[in-house]
């Protein structure tokens, strides 16, 4: 894409002042030559017809300069006019020579406080920047934004063009949050000097456009585009340059979203327009022959491909040189298409060439010599060259880790989401496939950091920004986060009931954007939350003890199979090895029941599992004690650390301590191992509730119901917390966990009956709560159930997510029932000032729980939500936003009486001092004795899973 150039300050105003300067001359018949000729030279300029106003100019200047007197502002004018010309016609470096012979004259003429100075600083900049010299551009931008400040000040429209011009610099460097605020300035003042429909606002749309798109914002660089040609359109005609530049730059938006046939279309609308307009040898010209070339390629018309873009590295050879930037694209074209064609060395050739050029014009953290490296590492795994494959991967790796690092310093919560989905596909999928193809130590090393950064990268830069901000101390900071955070929930209320609402959740969107824009900024003097993000294998491995393996489990499709492989780190490793398990049809393949009523899966009571991933896993266990294990796809929702052995005998736990981790970059935090102290406990809610009942204290209709009710329904007379109705053993539950509690002077807070609202549990956000224990019905919808239309999974909450991110529609699926739930889900009206009692994930994740140690969700389907390579957007996703350390949840509807049994005794073991992991395996272990092996059925103690319980 190429920037929006604005050549001079004002074609118009400089040619009405040419004529109105005084000429001294000794010879007025050369003065009156020099006159015309120049008048006419202008007019052609104005009118587009550089190449026929040039001579007219250089023969004006001659005159001049062989005329007596002083006519050095009439030269120096006129060598700027013959810059802009050259300029035009893409002739930067010939441009350049005229500006730098006008820059003394102007020091003469007004010295160096002057606009025209400034004017001339502005055009040197350009041309080095047209050239590729990005330091000498931005210097001489500088100078010329300095003056414009200090002269025209900083709402004139000169001001506006430096700005634009240094925002589209710091593009082409790939800073693109930085080139992003520039633009924005440069937009606000264009709209207040010339209003929405002028040249200068269109182009600096555009210019937004390509930041947003750089950033991943397809949706709202789309639109931008689509307003900039708009204006275009209506100010110049359809059959202008500019209005081609756009097009072109919309194709790279639908392209860059895989839809190539429209993308197409536009492409080759620009090139139309470009050979009319510009002429078949004009820079710009080739750049749109070249996006056609790429698109060709990628649609499989190898020979279109190759002849658009060898044409186009001809004219920018020609007319840009070898050395700058559209030719060095211009290779990595030719390269691609050469590969596609299976012409392996000739593509090597050009995109070597591509790769040297812009480490050398770039360096080699930017995001174009990124894209060299994946081509040149694909391009060998085609040729079977799997060692120079390796190298190149690893470095592609490592070079998009910082790139994203970097980046995300400066992004906002949801543009660091659109920008990661630019390099997501790669950490969560094509690095593992092309591990497996390729075997190497190179390869092992970069798939098991490229699980450390992509799994969960999104959670974890969130916390971390959210940490660093709130223990800042700053006051500014803290109520700037307070505000963005009161913002989201009204922005929620408005995605629940959007209609006739557009512009105020627009509006309201686009402040909490901005908003957090600042912070991000502000953020910067408290630390970089990023340093934490980019940790190594090497990290991992320095953590872990002799009897210590750490395992980060991966998945990556291929031909619409999904594939699950382990990449296991052990002490004295050289690298992290490379272990291949299963495929989804071999999961579908293992033989497994439904447990009644579930709708999950038992693969407890077989070792097929087991064989399908411990027994592939036996060589690398020898002689372990501690299992550090990271899931990845389905094995986030199996509890795969309670799986039977290969004998079908005993568990695999009973061998082996099986640590469940978000991420093994979790054995590198430090923690702090702290005495339990205070607990929020809740159970025996009651869901029916209603204003009056509150008002009386009167038993609701299901506690007395619930007994008999349910007895009569399940075997064993056991309550399934998968109803909304009350559940008995949740206050038996509550009742002893906190009377445990005390009994080992643990102070807790018993929250049971009708004051187990959705607003108590609100009030912990910022309070400090060791551990807290939630009682109650749990749900979990998966996206088409929430959307079925069935009165029993879908209800309001869930109406007008439609527009939400979709991480925010996903947390929206999965939550927990407090007092009155019941009446939302009937759809009886509520009261503007009280919660509905449905807490969902998203609503926990507004909140503040950082000193929240542990987190038991004693409620159905509380480990559920939606698998994404950023990890299970559910319960888990919300408590792990808020700050919550460990987590206890569910993976099925759960037995009310035998997770009452369970949970009294994992706190009666806390209360002893036991770590969380002790706790909890000795509960599971307890339930599966208690009264004579009634619960030693896998659909009871394999129920819940422990979560980043290292301590």
């Amino acid at each position: 894409m190429k920037k929006y150039l604005i050549i001079a300050f004002s074609i118009l105003a400089t040619a009405s002042l040419l004529s109105s300067i005084p000429l001294y001359s000794q010879n007025k018949s050369l003065s009156s030559k020099a006159d015309s000729l120049s008048k006419h030279g202008m007019q052609q300029y104005e009118e587009g017809h550089f190449e026929e106003a040039i001579p007219l100019i250089k023969e004006s200047i001659n005159l001049y300069e062989a005329t007596s007197g002083r006519v050095s502002e009439n030269i120096a004018f006129l060598l700027n006019e013959l810059g802009n010309c050259y300029a035009y016609l893409g002739e930067s470096s010939t441009a350049l020579q005229q500006y730098l012979s006008a820059l003394p004259l102007w020091v003469d003429i007004y010295g160096r406080e002057h606009e025209e100075y400034a004017g001339c600083l502005f055009n040197i900049g350009t041309c080095y920047h047209d050239m590729g010299d990005y330091s000498q551009a931005l210097e001489y931008y500088g100078q010329s934004l300095s003056i414009c400040e200090r002269v025209l000040g900083k709402d004139s429209s000169d001001y506006a063009d430096c700005l634009n011009n240094i925002g589209n610099l710091y593009f082409d460097l790939g800073e693109y949050s930085k080139a992003l605020d520039y633009h924005l300035l440069s937009l606000s003042i264009y709209e207040r000097v010339y209003g929405n429909e002028h040249p200068d606002y269109a182009g600096s749309l555009m210019n937004l456009a390509n930041c947003y798109t750089s950033l991943g914002d397809y949706s709202k660089g789309l639109d931008y585009y689509q307003k900039s040609l708009g204006i275009w359109e209506i100010v110049m005609g359809p059959e202008n340059p500019e209005y081609a530049r756009v097009l072109t730059n919309i194709g790279n938006c639908f392209f860059s979203v895989g839809d190539f046939i429209t993308a197409l279309g536009y492409y080759q609308k620009a090139v139309d327009i470009g050979a009319l307009a510009l002429g078949k040898k004009h820079p710009e010209y080739a750049s749109f022959l070249n996006n056609l070339g790429g698109c060709y390629a990628v649609l499989g018309q190898n020979s279109l491909a190759l002849e658009c873009s060898k044409k186009s590295l001809s004219i920018r050879a020609e007319v840009l040189g070898i050395d700058h930037p559209e030719y060095i694209q211009s290779l990595n074209t030719v390269g691609n298409c050469y590969r596609y064609l299976g012409d392996y060395e000739l593509a090597q050739e050009y995109l070597k060439q591509s790769l040297d050029a812009r480490a050398k014009l770039y360096g080699e953290y930017h995001p174009e010599y990124a894209i060299d490296l994946m081509d040149r590492g694909i391009c060998y795994i085609s040729m079977g060259d799997y060692d120079n494959a390796s190298e190149f991967l690893r470095k592609y790796t490592y070079n998009v880790s910082s790139i994203v690092t970097r980046v995300f310093s400066s992004l906002s919560e949801t543009s660091r989401a659109l920008f990661w989905d630019k390099y997501k596909d790669f950490f969560t999928n094509s690095l593992y496939d092309y591990t497996v193809i390729i075997d190497s130590p190179e390869m092992s090393r970069s798939a098991y950091d490229g699980s450390l950064l992509g799994k969960g990268l999104l959670l974890n830069a969130e916390t971390e920004m959210r940490k660093l901000i709130l223990e800042s101390g700053d006051e500014d900071a803290l109520r700037m986060f307070n505000e963005v955070q009161d913002n989201k929930v009204m922005l929620d209320r408005l995605y629940e009931d959007p209609v006739g609402k557009k512009k105020a959740i627009d509006s309201l969107y686009n402040d909490i954007e901005k908003r957090q824009q600042e912070l991000m900024k502000r953020s910067k003097v408290f630390g970089d939350y990023t340093r934490n993000l980019a940790l190594m294998w090497t990290d991992v491995q320095s953590s872990l003890g002799k009897k210590d393996i750490a395992i980060e489990f991966q998945t990556y499709s291929h031909q619409d199979t999904t594939f699950y492989i382990a990449l296991t780190l052990r002490p004295g490793y050289a690298e992290p090895h490379l272990v291949e398990l299963f495929n989804s049809e071999d999961l579908k393949g293992v033989r497994a029941r439904y447990y009644k009523d579930t709708g999950m899966r038992d693969y407890y009571s077989s070792p097929s599992l087991t064989k399908l991933i411990w027994g592939r896993l036996s060589d690398e266990l020898t002689g372990i004690r501690n299992v550090y294990f990271s899931p990845a796809g389905e094995l986030n929702i199996i509890g795969i650390e309670y799986l039977l052995d290969e004998d079908g005998d005993h568990l695999v736990s009973e061998k082996r301590n099986y640590y469940r981790l978000t991420s093994t970059r979790e054995l590198v935090k430090e923690r702090k191992s702290t005495k339990m102290a205070s607990a929020t406990v809740y159970g025996g809610i009651r869901y029916d509730i209603t204003p009056e009942t509150h008002l009386t204290g009167e038993e609701s209709e299901s506690e007395r119901l619930a007994s008999a009710a349910t007895r009569s329904w399940l075997p064993k007379g056991e309550l399934s917390r998968a109803r909304w109705d009350y559940l008995p053993g949740t206050k038996e539950e509550a009742d002893a966990i906190s009377s445990t509690l005390f009994s080992r002077r643990v102070h807790n807070d018993l929250i049971e009956g009708e004051t187990s609202t959705e607003e108590s549990f609100k009030s912990l956000s910022g309070a400090k709560n060791d551990v807290i224990h939630i009682a109650t019905h749990g749900f979990y919808w998966t996206e088409k159930e929430a959307n079925s239309g069935d009165t029993e999974t879908s209800f309001y909450v869930l109406d007008g997510q439609h527009n939400a991110p979709k991480e925010d529609k996903a947390l929206t699926r999965s939550g927990l029932l407090f007092a009155g739930a019941q009446n939302a889900f009937e759809g009886k009206d509520i009261p503007i000032d009280v919660e509905d009692g449905i807490l969902t994930a998203k609503d926990i994740s507004r909140m503040d729980l950082r000193g929240t140690e542990l987190a038991v969700l004693s409620a159905c389907q509380s480990g559920l939500g939606e698998v994404t390579g950023d990890g299970v957007f559910g319960l888990q996703r919300g408590f792990k936003k808020a700050g919550v350390q460990s987590l206890v949840m569910s993976l099925w509807k759960v037995s009310d009486e035998a997770t009452k049994i369970m949970m009294t005794r994992f706190y009666e073991n806390l209360a002893k001092g036991k770590s969380k992991y002790d706790a909890f395996r000795e509960a599971q272990n307890y339930l599966r004795k208690y009264d004579g092996g009634l619960y030693d059925e896998p659909e009871y103690y394999a129920a819940f899973v422990l979560l980043d319980a290292i301590k």
